[in-house]
């Protein structure tokens, strides 16, 4: 008989977020998931995303990566949730794994996401203002 479930599954790590070349992990939003049965880091079935931004002035830049392989995820969809603009703007990543914003003052978050993946959100207003 096969088991199935959580002592199954392979676990994967975690996403990660660095801001300027710094790890700020403490930022993401959705960083430790739970699923429902009482443990942080249930059933972990999807991939997970790092993120490294970099801030210039008004703009901000940043890589999307897989944490295990560490190679770009360039089909990712970013957005940006900003307090100046009404609406979030989306920006598709490279085949290289990049992707830019200008004019993003006052960001509040940011999101990741992929099919195969788990939705990073990462709340950098604390490091954007």
């Amino acid at each position: 008989m096969l088991s199935a479930g959580c002592a199954a599954s392979n676990r994967v790590s975690l996403p990660t977020f660095s801001y300027n070349q710094r790890f700020r992990n403490r930022l993401i939003v959705n960083r430790i998931p739970h699923y429902g049965d009482g443990n942080p880091d249930g059933c972990i079935v999807e991939s997970q995303f790092a993120l490294a931004l970099r801030a210039d002035g008004d703009s901000i830049a940043g890589i999307v990566t897989d944490t295990e392989t560490k190679k770009p995820v360039f089909y990712a969809i970013t957005t940006l949730f900003s307090a100046n603009t009404p609406a979030p703007r989306s920006a598709l990543v490279s085949p290289a794994g990049r992707f830019a914003f200008s004019r993003a003052q006052q960001v509040r978050r940011i999101t990741v996401a992929a099919i195969g993946y788990r939705t990073l959100t990462v709340d950098v207003q604390p490091i954007s203002n």
